[in-house]
């Protein structure tokens, strides 16, 4: 994907995690931070840069992280226009949040923007958020429309490049298709999936067991270093 992996092919990149499950039992930890601190500047902040890092030198820890790092840098500090803030219903009811008229969010969604040269101007929109109707984790990559495209094609959906991290991983394509048939040319978005078969799925290890495993090997490559810590908190602060 190096050819189109840039602004002059990419219109915003989507980076989400979403729950289904609310506060309630953690609410009186949670009000002290909110959705931003706990969630987007930690996780989501970390997919961002792994989709807008360069590619490294090699693929050991040191190299990895070094990009990472540059990528958050670039990363123009987050303007308070730039956010979408929300709270669900009940969420003060937990009798482990003290202040009944908090205004901690547990929605939020950011737009945030890579200032280098492969991806000034595209937008970067993190959104988190508990008590929601779905749960997943998942970066997707909206592709340009086509220039100068036929009447018939204009006002055809956005092909999309989809990274599933939870539930249910898996990569997909979401494109602009044919619908079968002799009727008149119409399209509509169809996906075309790289799923995991069912030994794949069952062989695959939990994201903490991993983690350990790599302290265990002494490999660094998936942990936060504090220079990307301290430029991940500068984006959000």
């Amino acid at each position: 994907f190096e050819a189109v992996w840039s602004r002059r092919f990419v219109e915003r990149v989507e980076i989400c995690c979403l729950e289904e499950v609310d506060c309630k039992g953690r609410g009186g930890y949670f009000d002290a931070y909110g959705i931003i601190r706990d969630v987007t500047q930690n996780h989501l902040a970390q997919l961002l840069a792994l989709v807008a890092m360069e590619q490294p030198l090699s693929l050991k820890a040191d190299d990895v992280r070094r990009e990472k790092v540059r990528a958050l840098r670039a990363c123009k500090v987050l303007d308070s226009r730039d956010v979408v803030r929300g709270q669900y219903d009940g969420y003060a009811d937990d009798s482990s949040i003290t202040n009944k008229k908090t205004t901690t969010e547990t929605f939020a969604a950011c737009k945030l923007f890579v200032d280098t040269p492969r991806w000034a101007g595209v937008p970067f929109i993190l959104t988190a958020g508990k008590a929601l109707q779905e749960k997943k984790v998942e970066v997707r990559i909206v592709f340009r429309e086509a220039p100068c495209q036929v009447p018939e094609l204009r006002g055809a959906c956005r092909n999309e490049l989809v990274v599933r991290v939870q539930p249910d991983e898996r990569v997909y394509w979401r494109v602009a298709n044919k619908v079968p048939g002799l009727e008149e040319l119409q399209v509509e978005p169809r996906r075309m999936n790289l799923m995991y078969t069912h030994t794949e799925v069952k062989d695959m290890p939990d994201a903490y067991e991993r983690l350990v495993l790599e302290v265990l090997r002494g490999d660094a490559t998936n942990f936060v270093s504090v220079e990307e810590l301290d430029a991940s908190w500068a984006v959000f602060s």
